[in-house]
């Protein structure tokens, strides 16, 4: 009899502090949002979407140069990142028998995750424009994006590949199917919904990294990018330039505003691909 009114409150409480941080975000996303929307609106016009700098006065023309050259940034970033990331998933989960070699694996993915973004981008001067002689251009600074959400995306398509059905896998063997064509035919079809909108989060996550791409990618005026291995103009750099030099500030708010629309697309169509293809059941094995 004493126990009950603590359990009442106990189970009170949970769920009026899940309310309260709940509504405390959405408030704090919603005050950015229209914090920043509020500021950048009345600069936003057609001229200043769908035309390009004039000379080299960041300030002068539109962004459509920057818009387009972000977008092939995050499209080259996910593709390098999911050719490591997809390899490296499927080995840990269906190859890499040895506990300890496992977790060192897992050790230098986490490591990685946390290198700071300026490190991998003078990682990416180092080996890509300077090394490999690819000079500052959209190749360099995409594959530099890549490895910096490379770790990421290796982690959730792991956790997708343990979340399916091992009955499923051992129903694959059982008829003699080898583990090479299970993977290719049974698993990544299943998983598909998930590899893509991971990618696509993390290519959200990309498009808006500033550090990296100063070093590798990223000029003060540039065309659209027609090869791998042209400069580029990109939003993130656009609007450290904008700020950094007090150029204008409403031309920095409306850039800001581009670059939220434009990673609330992306996030946006990446919660359509919610995995419901996916076959849930008793955990696979490791």
């Amino acid at each position: 009899m004493i126990q009950q009114p603590k359990q009442h409150k106990k189970s009170t409480v949970i769920p009026v502090l899940l309310i309260v941080s709940a509504a405390v975000t959405a408030a704090a996303v919603l005050f950015v949002l229209s914090f920043v929307v509020i500021n950048g609106i009345g600069k936003i016009s057609l001229r200043f979407l769908f035309t390009a700098p004039k000379g080299f006065d960041v300030n002068e023309g539109g962004i459509f140069p920057a818009i387009i050259s972000t977008i092939y940034l995050g499209a080259v970033a996910g593709i390098a990142g999911l050719v490591c990331a997809l390899p490296v998933s499927i080995s840990l989960c269906f190859f890499v028998k040895n506990a300890q070699l496992r977790a060192t694996i897992r050790l230098m993915l986490y490591a990685l995750a946390a290198v700071p973004s300026i490190i991998l981008g003078l990682f990416g001067y180092t080996v890509f424009v300077k090394y490999m002689h690819f000079g500052k251009s959209l190749i360099a600074g995409g594959l530099t994006l890549g490895i910096m959400i490379f770790p990421f995306l290796e982690q959730r398509i792991e956790k997708a590949l343990t979340e399916l059905d091992e009955l499923l896998l051992l129903s694959a063997y059982s008829i003699g199917l080898s583990k090479r064509y299970t993977i290719m035919h049974i698993v990544l079809p299943l998983i598909k919904a998930d590899i893509i909108r991971a990618a696509a989060l993390y290519i959200g996550f990309a498009i808006g990294a500033t550090a990296p791409i100063i070093l590798t990618a990223a000029v003060l005026i540039a065309p659209v990018p027609t090869r791998l291995t042209d400069p580029v103009m990109a939003l993130p750099y656009h609007l450290y330039l904008l700020v950094s030099e007090g150029i204008d500030m409403e031309s920095a708010y409306a850039t800001a505003c581009v670059l939220l629309v434009l990673v609330l697309c992306i996030n946006t169509a990446a919660v359509y691909f919610n995995g419901s293809g996916k076959t849930h059941g008793k955990p696979v094995k490791q």
